[in-house]
């Protein structure tokens, strides 16, 4: 409860006006694909991880891509599995660094992870570390005023997956694709 006042404090302390367009949208929407990976090799110790964003402006056909290890803060707390967190915290990637992009936009988000999904969808998940990442995505959308879409999309069809596992001669390939 505490995190929710917190979060409509902050939402209605800067809310931006609401508008209504009446008729066909002018403006065409931005795509985004955004991924995460996280494995551990057991016999080495060795951890891959990274995050991927691809941004798709429809509107003058250009693509933008970030990249970035996974935060060493989230993949040190103690959970069953890291890779939810991290997917949503690409998705919270994508806002921040393309904010001139997403502005005033309809934005079709593509997510392979159900509960990155879930959380971006309903704005709450029940892991408060998870929680408080929904909560700052969907004020960076208030305050952009983007009006966000998510879907579910199967791994093996979103154009992500692989940039995002460790890198080597197939991930470099598709780099080059994009």
């Amino acid at each position: 409860m505490e995190l929710m006042l917190q979060f409509c404090i902050a939402l209605f302390l800067d809310l931006p006006p609401l508008v209504i367009e009446i008729g066909n949208n002018l403006r065409k929407k931005v795509l985004v694909y955004t991924d995460a990976s996280f494995a551990k090799n057991n016999d080495d110790n060795r951890v891959r991880n990274g995050l991927v964003v691809i941004v798709v402006d429809c509107e003058n056909g250009r693509a933008y891509r970030s990249s970035l290890p996974c935060p060493a803060w989230l993949l040190n707390l103690d959970r069953k599995t890291q890779i939810g967190p991290l997917e949503l915290l690409a998705v919270l990637w994508a806002a921040l660094t393309f904010p001139e992009v997403i502005k005033d936009r309809q934005c079709v988000f593509f997510i392979d992870n159900m509960q990155a999904l879930s959380a971006c969808i309903h704005g709450y998940c029940r892991n408060t570390d998870m929680n408080l990442m929904c909560n700052l995505l969907h004020l960076s959308f208030a305050g952009l005023r983007c009006q966000p879409f998510f879907n579910w999309v199967p791994s093996k069809a979103i154009p992500l997956d692989q940039p995002s596992r460790e890198d080597g001669a197939e991930e470099r390939d598709i780099y080059k694709l994009l």
